[in-house]
């Protein structure tokens, strides 16, 4: 089943452990214009807690994976979330504190819809937003 949502519950799961990667991704992502609220959790047995175990709790719109985290690779839940018949339809979008051309290439084989390098700067979200049709205002403003 592919999660479609209506625009009332539309969110963001941050997936991302250090607290201020987290806070610059909120404000590059509200001066991008993306309006939706982000549920943060710091590790993958968190967001598979969210993702794989909701009890009828709506799925988020899309999913910012830090590729590091403290408690198993992002790839991995990444694998996970393609595999499960529930979430293989999300958007992801990597979030890397590199930027090294085989990770982008294996995030894009693997099915993420965009790549960015921490801090995200709010043109590059625009991009990736922007193609997934989540901006609140137009990226020309």
């Amino acid at each position: 089943m592919t999660f479609a949502c209506s625009t009332t519950d539309k969110t963001i799961l941050l997936i991302e452990d250090w607290i201020g990667h987290a806070r610059l991704i909120r404000m590059a992502l509200a001066e991008a214009g993306v309006d939706l609220p982000v549920i943060h959790v710091i590790d993958g047995k968190q967001a598979a807690s969210l993702l794989f175990t909701r009890n009828g709790q709506a799925l988020p719109s899309v999913i910012m994976l830090d590729l590091s985290l403290p408690d198993m690779p992002g790839g991995d839940l990444l694998a996970r979330i393609r595999h499960d018949p529930d979430t293989r339809g999300l958007p992801v979008i990597a979030l890397s504190a590199a930027d090294i051309p085989e990770d982008r290439q294996c995030c894009l084989r693997l099915g993420c819809e965009g790549f960015l390098v921490k801090p995200p700067d709010p043109p590059e979200i625009r991009v990736v937003f922007g193609q997934l049709g989540l901006l609140a205002r137009a990226a020309a403003e």
